[in-house]
């Protein structure tokens, strides 16, 4: 079953996402192309497994949500989630409603097993191509990406305060560089250091929540 199928003048990512129910027994899975969080891992399941049970299925049937397969669309998160931004939210590429979307044609898919009824709607659904995304994400390089004169990348624009109480928020700008001209792989964007005497000791880096 495809579904979440979107169009751009790039494919950055697929245009189709195979779904798949598998039935053992009484335990259902349900072959999802994603990385479900926690929370919207258990929406899913109970969304599903009250289909089911409103189709005449017993209520101990066993729901398996088994992530990371077929077609690998990264995170789902919650649409709660989705609004703090970080990194699984930053990663649920579809936005917002994506566990909606997934929740919905889970239910569809489910309904229609339970019916003993074929699904309805793939005639009209893109044939699924794995060659869809674009070799480039980017296709075309940084043409130009500069400090303003003066300045380099990296040079403080707005400096921290002198001194903070417990609790207050730390705001520092840099003159910053588009990212694509260094991934900085294995290495970090920003370092949060503390002087102890003459030396400097690693407290934070772009990787802590704290540097949002």
């Amino acid at each position: 079953v495809a579904c979440l199928y979107i169009l751009s003048s790039f494919h950055l990512f697929f245009r189709c996402l195979l779904f798949c129910i598998f039935l053992f027994f009484s335990e259902l899975m349900f072959v999802c192309v994603g990385c479900c969080r926690t929370m919207s891992g258990r929406r899913l399941r109970k969304a599903i497994k009250a289909t089911l049970v409103e189709h005449g299925w017993h209520n101990d049937t066993q729901v398996v949500v088994a992530g990371l397969s077929n077609t690998y669309s990264d995170y789902i998160a919650t649409f709660e989630e989705y609004k703090d931004q970080r990194y699984e939210a930053a990663s649920t590429i579809f936005g917002p409603h994506t566990l909606s979307a997934y929740i919905k044609n889970f239910q569809r898919l489910a309904g229609d097993m339970a019916s003993g009824k074929f699904p309805s709607d793939t005639s009209s659904a893109p044939a699924l191509n794995l060659d869809t995304v674009s070799k480039y994400a980017y296709p075309f390089p940084v043409l130009f990406d500069s400090a303003p004169s003066g300045k380099s990348v990296g040079d403080v624009r707005t400096d921290v305060n002198s001194s903070y109480t417990r609790g207050q928020l730390v705001l520092v700008e840099f003159w910053g560089g588009n990212p694509r001209n260094n991934l900085m792989t294995n290495a970090t964007f920003l370092t949060v250091e503390k002087q102890d005497g003459s030396a400097w000791t690693l407290v934070l880096t772009d990787t802590s929540w704290f540097t949002k």
